[in-house]
């Protein structure tokens, strides 16, 4: 297939769907309609009842078609469904609804010569009748395929990306849903995006929520490490140190390029940018 250009949906031959009633998940089907009815009291519309996961497929020179470590997905999925009171997707359903809609989706595989990939979106959501707050009495469970290009497209003569730090924005908290792949947790951030935007970043970062000094960066294919000038460093109280996954941070980061440009719109700190490196 033709190169894919950005990331954005766009609609392939079939998602594979599941229902959960009475205690259990039925086979699943392959549907080919992208549309589906849902009652208005259902719980993800009022309650916000839902998670999700992402990751890719890619072609590779051999012809056939690879999945970076979905049971890691198929594992953090578990624990968001626990967290939300979902029913849990087995890794044993998970990886054979994988190879269903992959399968069936072979043409919308990029080739390996585009540098696309195939992009995978799983998510479970409350679909059932209810009208307070409690869980619902079903469920979906969903895979989502489409082909697609880099998530983030460096502007001409920039290596990196412009990430703007707010403070007076929360992304998550202690004892929240940070730790968890919850659908409501990225629409906190649409508005400081918006923002950041408007403002010529490419991302927001996000303050710890406690202590609104330290930065906390989650990050599920590497680990990233912040390298400060000394003044930059002496500005900040020696604060800003090397990061590890944090257990009420959220994915912010999710690109290979080599240079975040990092500024902020606080008081608090003396520095115009820092820049965080990445490696495997």
């Amino acid at each position: 297939m033709k190169t894919p250009t950005g990331f954005q949906y766009s609609k392939t031959k079939s998602v594979i769907r599941f229902n959960w009633k009475d205690g259990a998940w039925d086979e699943g089907e392959l549907v080919q309609d992208d549309h589906f009815s849902l009652s208005y009291s259902a719980t993800v519309l009022h309650y916000g009842q839902a998670a999700f996961e992402g990751m890719k497929a890619f072609r590779h020179a051999d012809g056939e078609t690879y999945v970076f470590r979905p049971f890691e997905n198929c594992e953090r999925l578990r624990q968001s469904c626990e967290r939300l009171l979902m029913p849990v997707v087995s890794p044993e359903m998970f990886g054979s609804a994988l190879k269903r809609v992959i399968e069936d989706n072979q043409d919308f595989v990029p080739d390996v010569e585009s540098g696309g990939s195939l992009y995978i979106r799983p998510f479970v959501f409350g679909s059932g009748p209810t009208i307070g707050v409690r869980p619902s009495p079903e469920y979906q469970f969903v895979v989502l395929v489409m082909p697609v290009g880099d998530y983030y497209t460096p502007t001409a003569g920039n290596t990196g990306l412009n990430a703007l730090i707010f403070d007076d924005y929360d992304r998550a908290a202690p004892y929240g849903l940070g730790n968890v792949k919850a659908a409501g947790n990225y629409s906190a951030d649409l508005l400081p995006a918006k923002k950041a935007k408007d403002m010529g970043h490419d991302i927001v970062l996000y303050l710890d929520a406690k202590t609104l000094i330290k930065y906390y960066i989650e990050n599920q294919a590497i680990n990233c490490e912040l390298n400060a000038s000394q003044d930059a460093t002496r500005n900040l109280d020696a604060s800003v140190t090397y990061i590890k996954q944090s257990n009420y941070s959220l994915c912010l980061l999710s690109t290979m390029l080599p240079t975040l440009h990092i500024s902020t719109n606080t008081n608090m700190f003396n520095f115009v940018h820092l820049e965080l490196s990445m490696f495997f």
